[in-house]
């Protein structure tokens, strides 16, 4: 048996014997941890502030598609036509116009004037009162 002494990590022992260094990765993970606990109120806002922009985000979308939605009525209501459209002339020259409309017509005027007006006040409602109930049912 020997009287040589050796290290923690295994070599000779001389007269200061260092201990051995943490690596890197261990050293930065635990600045890491450090620094977290530290901030702890940063962290929170920051986990605030992400769902805050999430929830715009959904809401940003809803908006969108409302609008869009509210093109394509605005498409449909704008094709219906009236059955019969007739034009004449007065006796100075003015053309006169006039439209014949059938109740089935003037009913699905009527509808798609009521699905228009219907989304533009749920809009309106989220714009203004930030109540997007009315925009996530349709």
């Amino acid at each position: 048996m020997s009287d040589e002494k050796t290290c923690c990590d295994g070599s000779a022992e001389t007269e200061t014997c260092e201990a051995p260094k943490e690596p890197k990765a261990i050293l930065i993970q635990r600045m890491c941890k450090e620094q977290v606990k530290e901030n702890r109120d940063k962290v929170e806002m920051r986990v605030v502030d992400g769902l805050v922009e999430e929830e715009i985000a959904k809401r940003t979308l809803l908006l969108r598609k409302a609008l869009d939605k509210r093109d394509d009525l605005q498409k449909e209501f704008n094709k219906i036509k009236p059955d019969q459209v007739s034009f004449s002339f007065d006796g100075d020259g003015q053309k006169k116009k006039s439209e014949t409309w059938s109740p089935d017509q003037i009913a699905k005027q009527e509808k798609s004037l009521k699905a228009i007006a219907k989304l533009d006040k749920a809009i309106d409602k989220a714009i203004t009162d930030a109540d997007y109930s009315e925009l996530q049912k349709s």
